[in-house]
């Protein structure tokens, strides 16, 4: 999917919904990849929510999207995975790339993130400097006080 997407060079708003599949986080990469190849993108709306997707695979997915300069708009949904904090630092960082990104809406409720990246995904978020809106959704990780804090 994500090369038969990458083709779509003029594309401009994508809304997919894949909850509830077996994609996996290496799929989720590749998805990541060919995405990175839709330059005029201003707006994603994609829904993972219970695949089988952990860490690996999300860092090259935020990569990815980064590479869509024009997105202002993304929302993405990953409830009831696997996701940990081993890719999340890298996540944040990508879609900080995004030089039009304005709205952000995240929910990773039901994972298993941690207190390690949260600092680093929020730093890379904070490169986006129009982002005007945020919605986050964190319920039911394994984040503490330090996390809080990062983030």
């Amino acid at each position: 999917l994500g090369a038969g997407i990458g083709c779509l060079k003029r594309l401009g708003s994508l809304e997919l919904r894949f909850d509830q599949n077996g994609i996996t986080s290496s799929e989720l990469g590749d998805f990541g990849e060919g995405i990175g190849k839709c330059g005029a993108l201003t707006s994603i709306r994609i829904d993972f929510s219970f695949n089988r997707i952990c860490g690996t695979g999300l860092g090259r997915l935020g990569q990815g999207v980064g590479a869509c300069k024009k997105l202002a708009t993304i929302r993405m949904a990953f409830y009831g995975n696997q996701v940990t904090d081993e890719e999340f630092g890298e996540f944040g960082e990508g879609l900080g790339l995004c030089e039009e990104l304005k709205t952000l809406h995240l929910g990773f409720a039901c994972n298993q993130l941690g207190d390690d990246k949260l600092g680093r995904f929020a730093a890379g978020i904070a490169t986006a400097t129009k982002l005007s809106s945020i919605y986050f959704n964190f319920y039911s990780n394994s984040i503490g006080d330090r996390g809080a804090v990062g983030l």
